[in-house]
């Protein structure tokens, strides 16, 4: 355990936080309580020493059999030379305690730990925890024990009239009328009441006199109010975040605008996301560099928020095909949902500097981003072809101005000159 590899990132994260479960003070509880039973004791204090006690499954066994004759039956120690046999035969063990424990204790899978938490020691909190529900129900058993007896069973039996009285009561699981009235609801039979706010943006008013609005939802979250995520994922999402860059963004506004005559309302990531977001303004720009190569869907004016949805991102994706067939590969392109939702500008910032280098190389004008270089293939006779097999290229190193000159002969030490 203690010379077993290091995992890093987040690997070593989860991994320190499940060895802090670990408690010594249970350590010393459940190793007083086991060698009450079995009169065997780990040689030293900590959590080395409690992993190489337990590890080749004989305490456990022991302990099992102590508290139930019998229910245990692991390996005989191992004493041949093969490493491999030996591990199999011990994590054999831990195995047949598992299922003793399980059995005794009616412990849940999900409850014991696995066997590579003890054997490699990758979890020894949850060992921990798994013994006190086995020193539990020993304690129920009337045995010496530890952790938390279970509470005793307290069946309640009533009579019939104390049971019909019980089925007019409403449990609080299911809420409490107590303390609360109609006061300012909408009358029975009248519709729901919309406040002006929503039934200004109602697709018909003829619905909001009503009470309802059929179709209507409130306005889609933008990418200022989208809720963040949490951990890790939202550790992800801020460096993707990060990537975005607002020198890149006025270069990219200014190539763009200079093409389409069209630009954002103002500066900032939230008005870039919005100024292409339907696509139409991508499309403009692949037109420009290839006439017809992009055919966006028209200006959705209809009032179902999942149909003008579906028609801009088609219209991205739209873009994206047409950049493709004008020479961007797609390892280099965004995907749709990065622009849509606004969840990586940055990959899309990339992928309009790509698409710059390629109209570059087409003389498409100065644009932005590093221009292609071309190709210059290189055709050599037969002749210069044979010559260059004899050649060893510098890859391989080099045996060109060196020699031994001043080497000590073969067969003789080093020879070490006194220092001047």
């Amino acid at each position: 355990m203690a010379n077993r590899p290091k995992a890093y990132g987040n690997s070593a994260e989860v991994a320190s936080k499940i060895d802090a479960k670990y408690s010594e003070e249970d350590e010393l509880e459940i190793v007083a309580w086991i060698s009450s039973l079995v009169q065997s004791s780990p040689e030293g204090k900590g959590k080395e020493a409690f992993q190489a006690w337990l590890k080749d499954g004989q305490v456990l066994c022991k302990l099992m059999n102590a508290l139930q004759s019998g229910i245990c039956k692991p390996n005989p120690p191992y004493k041949g030379s093969l490493q491999a046999m030996k591990q199999n035969k011990e994590m054999e063990n831990i195995s047949v305690f598992l299922k003793a424990a399980a059995k005794y204790a009616n412990i849940l899978a999900q409850d014991l730990f696995q066997t590579v938490d003890l054997y490699e020691g990758g979890n020894l909190g949850q060992v921990q925890s798994t013994l006190f529900k086995v020193g539990a129900e020993a304690k129920n058993r009337g045995l010496h024990g530890i952790g938390v007896k279970k509470a005793d069973e307290n069946k309640r039996v009533f009579d019939e009239q104390k049971m019909r009285e019980g089925r007019n009561i409403i449990g609080l699981q299911m809420g409490t009328n107590q303390g609360a009235s109609q006061s300012g609801m909408s009358a029975y039979g009248l519709g729901r009441q919309m406040t002006q706010k929503y039934c200004l943006r109602a697709p018909n008013p003829f619905w909001c006199n009503l009470g309802f609005v059929v179709g209507f939802k409130p306005p889609a979250s933008t990418m200022a109010n989208r809720p963040k995520g949490y951990g890790y994922s939202r550790e992800v999402a801020s460096k993707i975040d990060a990537k975005y860059s607002e020198e890149d963004e006025l270069e990219v506004v200014a190539w763009v605008s200079s093409l389409v005559q069209s630009s954002p309302e103002k500066e900032g990531k939230e008005a870039f996301h919005a100024w292409l977001q339907d696509g139409q303004v991508l499309c403009q720009l692949m037109n420009v560099l290839q006439n017809g190569i992009c055919k966006p869907n028209q200006h959705y004016t209809g009032a179902m928020q999942a149909m003008k949805r579906n028609k801009e991102m088609e219209n991205i994706g739209m873009f994206l095909s047409a950049a493709a067939k004008y020479g961007v590969k797609s390892e280099d392109q965004f995907q749709t949902v990065d622009l849509y939702e606004g969840g990586n500008l940055g990959q899309v910032q990339s992928t309009l500097y790509k698409l710059s280098s390629v109209a570059k190389k087409n003389g498409m004008g100065d644009g932005i981003g590093v221009k292609i270089a071309d190709e210059n293939k290189r055709n050599f006779d037969e002749q210069k072809t044979r010559e260059g097999r004899n050649i060893i290229g510098l890859q391989m190193g080099t045996n060109q101005v060196a020699s031994q000159s001043g080497m000590t002969a073969y067969g003789l030490g080093r020879q070490l000159t006194p220092q001047k």
